[in-house]
């Protein structure tokens, strides 16, 4: 949901929260999808690298640091244009990162290859569930309580989806096996 409401509603959070003139808005807002696409090649480089056994892990550092981001988001902006840049350009690289880990890597993961596609597109339906309320959350939610208000919520949604995948995180990390190990990977037992 944060990803929608920011991708759809943040330049009008720019316009009418914070004052920008209409051709600044867009230019600062296209900054969460320009840096967004950088997300998923860090995350792709360091599943390759380092977190291979650990991507649920990595998604929930993701998602703790995006909460941190969402946190000092009033401070940044209240700072000018290259605090809001900044906070902007690091939102769209943690989510857009943490969302590649969550629908697809970590999804093949989890499940039986026989099980991939019903599994991963019970994950994309349910984010498309974010995408249909988002309207409803940036119209009511800012309506009553105001854009501030909106990224501490954006930093409670990032704590729980954070804590969701620690958790999922501790039990692969008990179980110690994996249900579903590609054919290029080294067998155990050939180790």
């Amino acid at each position: 949901m944060t990803r929608y409401t920011l991708l759809f509603w943040l330049p009008h959070y720019l316009i009418s929260g914070l004052g920008y003139s209409f051709s600044a808005a867009a230019h600062t807002a296209s900054c969460f999808e320009i840096f967004g696409c950088l997300g998923p090649i860090a995350v792709g480089y360091a599943v390759e690298r380092r977190f291979s056994d650990q991507r649920v892990g990595l998604g929930a550092g993701m998602l703790y640091a995006l909460s941190f981001i969402c946190l000092l988001h009033p401070l940044l902006a209240s700072s000018g244009w290259l605090g809001m840049i900044v906070s902007i350009s690091l939102m769209g690289i943690l989510i857009h990162g943490a969302d590649l880990l969550m629908s697809g890597m970590t999804v093949m993961q989890a499940i039986p290859s026989e099980f991939h596609g019903r599994g991963v597109g019970f994950v994309n339906g349910v984010g498309s569930i974010g995408q249909m309320i988002s309207p409803l959350l940036a119209t009511l939610f800012v309506a009553h309580f105001g854009w501030t208000k909106l990224f501490d919520l954006f930093v409670f949604f990032a704590l729980v989806a954070g804590a969701i995948c620690t958790l999922g995180a501790r039990s692969q990390t008990r179980n110690g096996s994996r249900f579903n190990r590609s054919v290029l990977e080294p067998s155990d037992l050939l180790l």
